[in-house]
């Protein structure tokens, strides 16, 4: 008869365990349902999601690509927010430069809401004189914005049309 009573006990603290689990699960949805993961704390799901979420992103930009230069100032990277970013580096590549050519790089960024663009860097001037070497020119940031910065390369002295490649590495709050 002892070992039945053990049994019942065993099968019953079983079962009272199996429901206690379920109803902690159950409560535990119902927290984080109601975004009350820490009654009387300040941490909820919330704030650490929004904690997440201002981390800063790195990722190749969307703006990077091919652009046929013209001879006019042209926008090869553009970026505005109401968040904090920063453009960390970019690389562009005048491998199709020829014999004459004159490249102007700069780089603009808005110090204010509404603000225009204010250059922050001196013209980085490139002549061809024979092969371009290197052919990539590799920008270190960062420059860190919350209103704007740009990026634009000028063609000034022209023998010819010609593709320029460009690749934006920036970072982002939420990516």
């Amino acid at each position: 008869m002892k070992e039945l009573n053990e049994i019942s006990n065993t099968v019953k603290i079983n079962t009272i365990g199996s429901d206690l689990v379920s109803a902690l699960s159950d409560l535990v949805i119902l927290q984080v349902d109601n975004d009350i993961l820490q009654p009387n704390k300040t941490k909820n799901i919330s704030t650490n999601a929004a904690e997440l979420e201002a981390i800063l992103d790195l990722a190749r930009a969307g703006d990077s690509g091919t652009t046929t230069l013209d001879g006019n100032e042209q926008t090869l990277y553009e970026e505005t927010d109401t968040t904090a970013f920063m453009l960390n580096d970019f690389c562009v590549d005048l491998s199709n430069q020829a014999g004459g050519d004159t490249v102007i790089i700069r780089i603009y960024k808005k110090i204010k809401s509404g603000g225009g663009y204010i250059q922050i860097t001196d013209d980085a001037v490139y002549v061809y004189a024979g092969v371009q070497d290197p052919e990539g020119i590799n920008f270190i940031g960062p420059w860190c914005s919350i209103y704007g910065i740009k990026v634009t390369i000028e063609h000034t002295v022209v023998a010819a049309a010609f593709d320029v490649d460009a690749e934006f590495n920036d970072s982002k709050a939420g990516g």
